[in-house]
């Protein structure tokens, strides 16, 4: 019999419905969803879960934006891919965003089955043992 082990990704959003929400759908789609508010949580989940696949990170936060998250997160070293979700047009610089290691952005409300085909498309099939 072969099991899947199912990627990692984390969720980072202050608002908890869409947290709730985006953790649901992916779920449901077979992916292990880790959740954080803020972007001191998501260091602390990274720290405690070192295979993350892929984050999914809200831009406009409190304490720490999505873009301050972004380069500590490249600063230290840590290269998953990212997808960016706003519901703001301007982000941040493009050039900057691509250097970082994001492979797409959302605007906000998010189209899942279209968040969910990009995630496909970013992150290779699911390991089998």
């Amino acid at each position: 019999m072969e099991l899947t082990i199912p990627k990692k990704l984390l969720v980072v959003e202050d608002e908890a419905r869409a947290r709730m929400l985006y953790q649901r759908e992916l779920e449901d789609r077979g992916y292990k969803v880790l959740l954080a508010a803020n972007g001191h949580e998501a260091f602390a989940a990274i720290t405690d879960n070192k295979l993350i696949d892929l984050i999914l990170l809200d831009v406009k936060m409190p304490d720490m934006n999505g873009v301050e998250f972004l380069r500590r997160l490249r600063r230290d070293g840590k290269t998953m891919p990212v997808i960016l979700c706003t519901a703001f047009s301007a982000v941040a610089d493009p050039f900057e965003m691509q250097e970082l290691g994001v492979v797409g952005t959302f605007m906000k409300p998010v189209d899942l089955e279209s968040l969910a085909s990009k995630i496909r498309s970013v992150l290779p099939e699911q390991k089998k043992i």
